[in-house]
């Protein structure tokens, strides 16, 4: 039996999905995205789709730990070394 799974819809049949969109099967998965496949094969989709999921997620949180590190880096070199110089001046703690 060959399901669909689109979003908001849940898994329902293709004859279905075409009638409630009022579109001939041919049209039927334009604008959509949508997993075509035999009920046997789905948990292997799944399958893959998490070990996807599994090797994107490190590199993911990696890229956003270097941008707030790279971030924090400018605010300590520029905001906080700027305040730091004009007050050491102003209190006459320079050399």
């Amino acid at each position: 039996m060959v399901l669909e799974v689109v979003a908001g819809q849940g898994v329902q049949r293709p004859e279905r999905l075409v009638e409630q969109q009022n579109l001939r099967p041919a049209d039927s998965s334009r604008g959509q995205v949508r997993i075509r496949s035999d009920s046997a094969a789905f948990p292997q989709i799944l399958a893959g789709l998490k070990i996807s999921w599994a090797f994107a997620w490190p590199p993911l949180i990696a890229a956003e730990l270097a941008t707030v590190i790279i971030i924090g880096l400018l605010v300590e070199g520029l905001l906080f070394r700027t305040i730091e110089r004009h007050s050491v001046r102003k209190w006459g703690m320079q050399r």
